[in-house]
């Protein structure tokens, strides 16, 4: 049987839950709440009693003068005691045993997990520091589905590595229980990054098997998760009944690593943080604010196997071989915060140990040499430290892939020395051919010093057979000349706008125009064309806007003055909300996200005083907090997160600022600044570990990189067209993006370019997947349904089980049953007259509906049971789909098969998905016939008022559809003629005011032409009958007029025919208003 993958997250509590929660004895509820405000208000939490493993107890002055750290002695795990509860505890729960259960104690290294197998390597490590609490992420049964919850940590995939993750290990116990466990299987997801928090979902895999237990628990994956370079966010959840197996929580980490975990809590049942919040705040444990895990798997494109050479014997002291670096460390050298932990553990050829940082975030210098493996095989590399510094003048040396990060040093590591060198100590490590990898030595006591050292790198090949001259690492260095390519231009022409990335799209908010003068429309564009989404409320220029998951917030603006609305669009429902008002009113502040929360530095004030204040919006407690102002003050000034560090650089000029914000520690510092240094109105970005700089007005098509390892700024490639006060700048699909501005001419621009960090990024195309065919099956022009899913619609009974891979004519599946929830479908009925079996390729396009509103594709043959989901079962599409996906199904010659597309989320349903059906040729293409709308014996209506028409009281307007929105073209508006368009979106029961049509006309009729994406507008009144085409062009909001009709009509009938894609007028009335019977094609 087929495992299940379900790439959605349960957001809603069933009415069927939620009436077994009600049978609950009414004592379960005080339980619950009890729990709740005790864990909330920390008063009743146990003390901890000490029961770490024997060793020397070493405080941090001490240990300075010895050449390891470790073993630390720390407080160990409490009994558990009291009261399991009769419903889920909250979030937060302490780490130790179950109920008469026992586990061992805990300690600063967790006990080394089994290396993995070759080819599988450890990709990322997290696998140490455990506090002394965990945090609960389980999926509960039926009865319990509010109180599913969802831990999550994040990672970085390494520059220039693709990652196949095959392994997530965790470490974790069971609790609040009298019978412990175990789970049933363990459900994993990935997420993009959005400002500091799990963003757009990118891979699930549910019910995965898992070997181990409390404490750890290693889940193998059945399909690896494949990921390009960038931040990603890991969640681990059990599968497991509260009723009879308790509990399970994920262990607690110490040390902060990227961002602090993050948790959430869709249901609602904890009462806290429904989306996703830092951990910390939502379920507190500020102590342990990361999670105890690694990734298992391999690096490169597929599976290529690393070859691991013999660890070579250290170079004796005084005869070095290879590369030789004769060193000094003072306080003229750069500073990394805190250091590592000496654990007295030499890394080797295999890792035998694992990165931990000793807790002391005081800075420390440090030198950095960078070197590139090009042998042309995997190399284990050894890395030599001599010195006569010991004691107070200690020093240690570790070694990390791609690049260091000095202010989080435990990113990127590959091994460490594990002592500091007495005088000497040397490990050992894998480096993959191609790879660039950087030896990092660093003072173990502040401001210490050592006045010399030598460090021997081998094997001597890595460095060419000579030894080099090592200077320090220049962090992000090109190693490529990157260029702007064109993208498609913006439905609406603006400057001075904003845009983010959120549900997997960019979106472009606002602006100036000139003419209106401040624009409302939002579009979005999905990686191929633009769309429009819902307007902005208050409309304006010089804002920026920032992130975080799936909703942008976008602070302050200029509209005729200085305003002062934090506007958030939820780009999940395509709805615009407000959160509380700023301090005061802003135009042109920098804004960016830092976990979890939106910062905006800095712009005008009323009366156009650049300021320097920094608010902090808290989303969650819909509050600010003011922080450490800026140096300076600035306004229409650029901003963006690189790092850990908000860069805040440029702005009108004399008030320019360069600078960089770090919201951890709530300080600033100053950076070189770009030359010239002002750049009004434009906007910056990260991409390949720099900063951008980019759409700066006056500087016509200019853009500039800075590089914070040598912090120095370089010319950027120069964008093909001006696009001057281009602010709307983002990072979406791998690659920087600049929308808009204005020419060299002072024009307003529709104008979208983006380039990437080696080199142009290609125009994103739908991937060729593999169409199985029949031998002999003949081409022909596929059958293309445009479709959506409404929540007002047909119901079928659960949903089938799917998993990759899809189901192909020569690798058929089978079905199984996930559930019995009700879900809404569409279904379209086909028959096989090509006179002979064929192998019907079925291909979905979910275009937006990804994540919640996630799609299932399956082909039933003979007909489709919506109470019986496997009856008739053919084929299936395995995993929902983020991008066109295609499954087959052989047809026997005569016979009719039915295709279903379902949405995966109860109630999510989706605004528009394309299917297109191949295979069936030889009869013609027939025209499919789409499944009754209600279920059989049910009644039609009731009538349901939706929202109404924004334009005004209407009648007499040319309707049309296309299955995905309703379109209104003119009508009588308030008693006269109107060339008004909207869309009405029936899934959001929403408006968008679209292009005008090119005359006021009603009476007129439409149809929506599938074959070309267009609506067609004939005939009417505008105080003569008129015989005028009138074509709109849905991808690009434009009008255009076609052929007249042949003769002047009101009140015509038109309808397209799939079958020819054709559209056929008839009747209507003449100019003499006499009812004609002509139909013309």
């Amino acid at each position: 049987m087929k495992k299940q993958i379900n790439p959605t997250i349960k957001a809603q509590i069933l009415r069927s839950a939620f009436y077994l929660l009600l049978l609950l004895a009414v004592c379960a509820i005080p339980f619950a709440l009890a729990e709740r405000n005790a864990i909330k208000q920390r008063a009743a939490k146990p003390a901890l009693t000490s029961s770490a493993p024997s060793g020397i107890n070493i405080s941090r002055d001490a240990s300075q003068l010895l050449p390891y750290d470790g073993p630390r002695k720390i407080a160990g795990p409490p009994a558990a005691s009291g009261v399991v509860q009769t419903q889920p505890a909250q979030a937060r729960s302490v780490f130790g045993p179950p109920k008469n259960s026992s586990v061992g104690t805990g300690g600063h290294r967790l006990p080394i997990l089994p290396y993995p197998k070759a080819p599988q390597v450890v990709l990322y490590d997290q696998y140490n520091n455990p506090g002394t609490a965990a945090t609960s992420s389980q999926d509960f049964e039926a009865a319990f589905d509010p109180f599913d919850d969802f831990t999550a940590d994040d990672f970085v995939v390494t520059a220039g590595q693709t990652w196949n993750i095959s392994e997530v290990d965790v470490q974790g116990l069971y609790f609040n229980c009298t019978v412990c466990g175990p789970a049933a299987s363990f459900h994993v997801f990935i997420y993009q990054n959005s400002g500091g928090l799990p963003g757009t979902q990118v891979y699930a895999a549910m019910n995965q098997p898992y070997t181990g237990g409390p404490t750890d628990f290693v889940i193998n994956l059945g399909v690896p998760a494949v990921l390009a370079p960038g931040t990603y966010w890991v969640s681990v959840q059990a599968r497991l009944d509260f009723g009879t197996g308790g509990q399970w929580y994920w262990q607690d980490r110490t040390v902060t690593s990227n961002s602090p975990a993050a948790w959430q809590n869709p249901g609602g049942g904890f009462g806290v943080c429904p989306t996703w919040g830092i951990r910390t705040t939502c379920a507190d444990d500020v102590a342990a604010p990361d999670q105890v895990y690694r990734l298992v798997g391999t690096v490169g494109v597929g599976t290529p196997t690393p070859t691991a050479t013999s660890s070579p014997t250290p170079t004796p002291a005084g005869t070095p071989s290879g590369c030789v670096i004769i060193g000094s460390i003072d306080t003229s050298d750069p500073t990394q915060t805190d250091r590592l932990f000496r654990s007295g553990i030499p890394q080797t050829c295999p890792p035998t140990t694992t990165c931990a940082i000793f807790g002391d975030p005081t800075a420390r210098h440090y030198d950095s040499y960078t070197f590139t493996n090009t042998t042309g095989s995997t190399q284990c590399v050894t890395v030599d430290t001599n010195t006569a510094c010991t004691g107070s003048n200690f020093i240690f040396t570790a070694a990390y892939m791609g690049s260091f990060v000095p202010s989080s040093i435990c990113t990127n590591w590959i091994g460490d020395s594990g002592f500091s060198p007495n005088p000497e100590q040397a490990f050992s490590f894998n480096v993959d051919n191609g790879q660039t990898f950087v030896v990092v030595v660093n003072e173990v006591t502040p401001n210490a010093g050592c006045p010399a050292y030598t460090v021997t790198i081998t094997p001597s090949t890595i460095c060419g057979g000579v030894s080099p001259t090592p200077t320090v690492t220049p962090t992000g260095s090109p190693t490529c000349n990157p260029s702007w390519q064109n993208e498609p231009p913006l439905l609406t022409a603006r400057e001075f706008a904003s845009a983010a990335v959120a549900n997997n799209a960019l979106y472009v908010f606002s602006g100036y125009d000139g003419v209106t003068p401040y624009v409302s429309a939002t579009d979005y564009f999905n990686g191929t064309v633009w769309a429009k989404a819902a307007p902005i409320p208050v409309p304006h220029s010089q804002s920026k806007a920032a992130a975080i998951g799936d909703r942008v917030y976008v602070p302050g603006g200029y509209n005729f003055g200085q305003i002062n609305n934090m506007q958030i669009y939820d780009a999940i429902t395509n709805i615009w909300s407000s959160g509380a008002s700023l301090p005061d009113s802003r135009a042109g502040s920098a804004t960016a996200a830092f976990n979890g929360k939106v910062y905006i530095i800095g712009g005008y004030d009323a009366f156009f005083t650049p300021q320097n204040q920094v608010w902090e919006y808290d989303p969650i407690a819909n509050t600010y907090a003011t922080k450490t102002p800026m140096p300076t003050g600035s306004g229409n000034v650029p901003g963006a997160l690189l790092g850990n560090e908000i860069f805040v650089v440029g702005g009108a000029s004399p008030d320019t600022a360069a600078y960089a914000y770090n919201p951890a520690t709530d300080t600033w510092r100053s950076i070189t600044p770009p030359s010239p240094t002002d750049c009004q109105g434009g906007g910056a970005f990260a991409l390949g570990g720099e900063l951008w700089l980019v759409g700066c007005w006056p500087q016509d098509g200019t853009s500039k990189i800075y590089n914070s390892g040598t912090n120095s700024w370089r010319a950027g490639p120069p964008l093909n067209v001006s696009q001057a006060a281009g602010s709307a700048v983002s990072v979406y699909n791998a690659a920087g993006f600049i929308a808009g501005g204005e020419d060299s001419g002072g024009n307003v621009e529709t104008a979208v370019e983006s380039v990437g960090a080696c080199g142009p990024t290609p125009t994103p195309t739908v991937p060729a997947t593999a169409t199985p065919t029949a031998t002999g099956t003949p081409s022909c022009t596929p059958i293309v349904i445009h479709g959506r899913i409404p929540t007002k619609g047909p119901l079928q009974t659960g949903r089938i089980v799917s998993d990759d891979p899809p189901s192909t004519c020569a690798a058929p599946q089978t079905c199984a049953v996930f559930d019995t929830t009700l879900r809404h479908y569409e279904s379209y009925t086909f028959t096989n007259t090509t006179g002979s079996s064929q192998c019907v390729t079925v291909t979905l396009d979910p275009t937006t509906c990804t994540g919640a509103h996630s799609l299932q594709s399956v082909m039933y043959l003979g007909s489709f049971d919506p109470a019986n989901v496997c009856t008739n079962y053919l084929a299936d599409i395995g995993n929902s789909p983020d991008v066109p996906k295609s499954y087959s199904g052989t047809v026997p010659a005569g016979q009719t098969f039915v295709v279903t597309v379902n949405e995966v989320t109860p109630n999510a349903g989706c605004t528009g998905y394309t299917l297109t059906i191949t295979g069936l040729c030889g009869g013609g293409s027939p025209t499919p016939t789409a499944t009754a709308t209600c279920p059989p014996g049910g009644t039609p209506g009731p009538w349901t008022i939706v929202a109404p028409y924004p334009g005004g009281v209407l009648e007499s307007a040319a309707v049309s559809t296309d299955g995905t929105y309703a379109y209104s073209a003119g009508g009588f508006v308030n008693i006269a003629p109107s060339n008004l368009v909207y869309r009405y979106d029936p899934v959001a029961n929403t408006w968008t005011q679209l292009a005008n049509m090119p005359d006021a006309i009603y009476d007129a009729r439409a149809a929506y032409a599938a074959n070309v994406n267009k609506v067609y507008v004939f005939g009417g009144y505008n105080g003569s009958v008129v015989n005028t085409t009138y074509i709109y062009d849905i991808a690009s909001n434009t009008w255009t007029t076609g052929a007249p009709m042949p003769d002047f009509r009101i009140w015509p009938e038109a309808a397209y025919y799939a079958g020819n894609g054709k559209i056929y007028v008839i009747g209507g009335l003449d100019p003499s208003f006499t009812e004609q019977s002509q139909t013309w094609e």
